[in-house]
């Protein structure tokens, strides 16, 4: 019998091996697919590429007011102009994998990439178990966000009379909701029950105009950040009201999302900002510049185009690496502590990754815009579940370049080429 057994548990192992073995050739036919596909012209001129870093080409974009099919079916235009890596290939492989600073690369099974919501392999590790404390509420959050069905409980098109253009950035506090109408450059304040408060902005560079507003966030004040990207600069506002602005000369350069973090509410707020072209992250007291970390790479803390961050109650800072399609997990000091994320559209993969915003409970959401979904992961990078695909349709998106998570636990989405905002309640 002792011998049966052994038999049959070598059987068992050489069944998984062969499993494993099928996935990984599955995984690289998948990217060497992906690499003979794209356009040798994405190693173009750095500022030529990103004079419009999260924008996907203008005629590309449907009109929302006309019915569309199901699925869009259409050839797209070419990506040149659109989120794209710097060289002819992307860093990743086609495996989901979530890296800790103190382990090895270790992958996590996954199915493939489904247009409703898709739960993860069993063989994650829980959500919550490490950071968060598996509280009742932290569980009841994660069985609500794995049974979404990926329908949005609210569609906005227009603000008052007014058709919003690629918007590509979102926040809310207890009292107002903020929309980047980054084509039409300018901000919406919204009350919470999204009728239009004030307008503030034209196209211009004068304090109070806007070049591509993109990124926001809220301090604990109430002050409005907003990332004035072609300005290159961080403008402050309370309402109409304007407070000022971060950036001198080449100090950053097309700036595309900002988080921040309180010590207490007596001292300046940290700032966190996403300096794409410059392929960093710089760090603000106020408005004094005290430092930065990341420069262009692939490596462990290097960046290709940040555009997308946030930061926990835990203090850890999440970062879109966008063309080496990875999230990046630091401390407050800029000191790498993981990554997760790969190339592809399989669950956990990422093309283009553009938004992130963590909840309360510590659930991680991320816009992965060419994939054209919304991914959710527990705070270990492990995959939940994914909702979106291609389309017009409610609950579709068409290159969703932002999302946040809202303290009443709504989920806000730019659907940026749709010119919509999406909201899901799990």
């Amino acid at each position: 019998m002792s011998e049966e057994r052994s038999i049959l548990e070598r059987l068992e192992a050489m069944e998984r091996t062969q499993r494993d073995l099928v996935a990984q050739m599955q995984a690289m036919t998948a990217l060497l697919e992906r690499l003979f596909v794209r356009p040798n012209s994405l190693a173009e001129d750095h500022e030529a590429r990103d004079s419009s870093p999260l924008s996907p080409p203008a005629g590309a974009r449907p009109s929302v007011s006309q019915e569309a099919p199901e699925k869009v079916t259409e050839t797209l235009p070419s990506l040149r102009n659109f989120p794209s890596s710097r060289s002819s290939h992307r860093h990743s492989v086609a495996i989901p994998s979530t890296r800790h600073v103190s382990s090895p690369l270790s992958t996590t099974s996954s199915s493939s990439s489904s247009s409703s919501s898709s739960s993860s392999s069993s063989s994650s590790s829980p959500s919550s178990s490490r950071l968060w404390g598996a509280t009742p509420k932290n569980v009841m959050r994660k069985n609500a966000l794995k049974k979404m069905d990926g329908v949005p409980e609210k569609i906005i098109p227009k603000i008052g009379t007014f058709q919003v253009a690629n918007p590509n950035g979102i926040v809310a506090n207890a009292d107002h909701i903020v929309i980047s109408d980054t084509e039409n450059d300018r901000v919406i304040y919204l009350d919470t029950d999204w009728n239009e408060q004030c307008t503030i902005g034209s196209k211009g560079s004068a304090s109070g105009q806007f070049d591509t507003p993109r990124g926001l966030a809220f301090d604990l004040r109430g002050v409005l950040y907003v990332c004035d990207s072609n300005n290159n600069r961080i403008q402050m506002m309370n309402g109409r009201e304007f407070r000022g602005s971060i950036g001198k000369g080449e100090e950053m350069k097309r700036p595309s999302d900002i988080a921040i973090y309180h010590r207490n509410e007596r001292d300046n707020p940290r700032l966190f900002v996403c300096d794409s072209n410059n392929d960093r992250i710089l760090i603000f007291d106020g408005t004094t510049k005290i430092g930065s970390f990341g420069v262009y790479g692939s490596g462990d803390g290097e960046f290709q185009h940040p555009c997308g961050i946030a930061i926990d109650k835990k203090q850890r800072i999440y970062v879109c690496d966008r063309d080496n399609c990875r999230i990046q997990v630091f401390d407050l000091d800029g000191k790498f502590k993981m990554a997760f994320g790969g190339v592809g559209s399989r669950d956990g993969c990422f093309e283009d990754p553009t938004g992130v915003s963590v909840d309360e409970h510590g659930f991680i959401y991320v816009s992965d815009c060419s994939n054209h979904r919304v991914q959710v992961f527990d705070n270990d990078g492990h995959h939940l579940c994914s909702f979106g695909s291609e389309g017009t349709q409610k609950g579709h998106f068409f290159f969703p370049c932002g999302v946040f998570a809202g303290p009443d636990g709504r989920i806000f989405v730019c659907d940026s080429r749709n010119n919509r905002i999406q909201t899901f309640l799990p």
